[in-house]
């Protein structure tokens, strides 16, 4: 079985779904609904999407309305510390 860590906002499950649908074998750790045993994880997900958060954009805001902030900060902090772990086990298992 593959476990997967990534961070799906509730209004895009339902384009996740039939693509998590696929693999019946493979468990969706969801960073937004739970802990996310890093040290578990086959595989990061990371996706993309308009809702960045404002202090995690390193460019001038030329537009705030492309900036979601709802959730946002805490999604990015998620995934900072997840590519983070990851990056430091690969590093580890390279060895």
């Amino acid at each position: 079985m593959a476990n997967l860590a990534t961070w799906i906002r509730p209004k895009d499950k339902k384009w996740f779904r039939p693509f998590f649908a696929k693999d019946p074998d493979a468990h969706v750790f969801d960073a937004r609904t739970g802990d996310v045993p890093m040290d578990q994880m086959d595989g990061l997900l990371l996706t993309g999407g308009s809702d960045i958060a404002p202090e995690f954009l390193r460019q001038e805001i030329v537009d705030p309305t492309f900036c979601e902030t709802t959730g946002s900060s805490r999604r990015f902090q998620s995934r900072s510390r997840a590519v983070c772990r990851s990056s430091a086990f690969a590093e580890a298992s390279r060895f």
